[in-house]
């Protein structure tokens, strides 16, 4: 039978991440922090549901459903950076994984659609919140949260558009004659 523990290596000493004895419960580890907080999936063969974890201080602290996956079974937390944000993805009906990030304190979910839409993963994560997506097809992403301005950003960029604009009309009509 297929099955799998997770573990932390600390130098040369392991813990396990095992969320049960049963053998038909998986257990896998797929990020750590600098704070030894760590993320990942957990499947109960018993009862065909597959969860994220969020592992810290030799506890479990979160099981993790993403709640946009009403329907599906299945939610994989894949990485985790040193702000407590998480990325990961949940599966639909048809198996195609759609992407998210997680705040770990707030409880809140981001999905991540790139353009165009599609099924990714969220695999890397980093401490600026960029993650990587990928898909089965081999397209990738990279999603980058500082990529689009915020309105008031906008704002100040229109408005000083239009101040050059009119400072560069006004000198124009003021030529020495």
């Amino acid at each position: 039978m297929n099955f799998r523990h997770g573990y932390i290596l600390d130098g040369t000493s392991y813990t396990e991440l095992s969320v049960s004895a049963d053998f038909r419960v998986k257990t896998v580890g797929r990020g750590i922090n600098d704070a030894g907080l760590v993320v990942g999936w957990t499947l109960d063969n018993n009862i065909g549901v597959t969860r994220g974890f969020v592992y810290s201080g030799g506890a479990y602290q979160q099981f993790v459903t993403d709640p946009s996956a009403a329907n599906a079974s299945t939610t994989y937390l894949e990485a985790v950076n040193n702000h407590g944000l998480a990325s990961g993805e949940w599966l639909d009906a048809f198996g195609d994984p759609h992407a998210f990030l997680y705040d770990i304190l707030s409880h809140a979910f981001t999905e991540l659609t790139p353009p165009g839409g599609g099924s990714y993963d969220a695999f890397g994560l980093n401490d600026r919140g960029q993650v990587v997506l990928t898909s089965a097809s081999g397209i990738n992403y990279l999603y980058d949260p500082a990529g689009v301005p915020e309105p008031a950003t906008w704002t100040m960029m229109i408005g000083g558009f239009v101040c050059v604009g009119g400072f560069i009309r006004r000198r124009g009509r003021l030529r020495p004659v």
